[in-house]
């Protein structure tokens, strides 16, 4: 069976036309920039990340957990969203503190603010 190619359409642009087709092709090609950036950067192979710095930065985010339940809830937050945050900090702190990395490092925040 003959495949028949499709002719592109000819149409007329105004002068306002013109520059509007412009503007969204300019922009279609600035959208291809980032997301070829984007891909680049994820086809890259991922950092190689120490033990220690992978407990450094565990620590860190239990701490900012920590901090934010004990810190109370915000007074431009409603009861329900904070029982949300609440309880999403402590699932983190409960999956943070079992884990074994844990060697000489002080979780007592950690577990006062788990246990409120």
């Amino acid at each position: 069976m003959p495949t028949t190619k499709l002719k592109p359409k000819k149409v007329s642009l105004t002068p306002v036309q013109k520059l509007a087709r412009k503007a969204v092709l300019d922009n279609i090609a600035v959208v291809l920039d980032t997301l070829e950036q984007q891909a680049s950067v994820l086809n890259t192979a991922p950092a190689i990340v120490s033990e220690a710095d992978r407990v450094a930065s565990d620590y860190d985010a239990c701490l900012d957990s920590a901090n934010l339940i004990l810190g109370g809830k915000p007074v431009d937050m409603g009861d329900a969203d904070w029982a949300r945050v609440v309880l999403i900090n402590k699932q983190h702190l409960g999956h943070k503190l079992i884990s074994p990395q844990w060697t000489d490092e002080d979780l007592s925040l950690f577990i006062t603010a788990f246990n409120t």
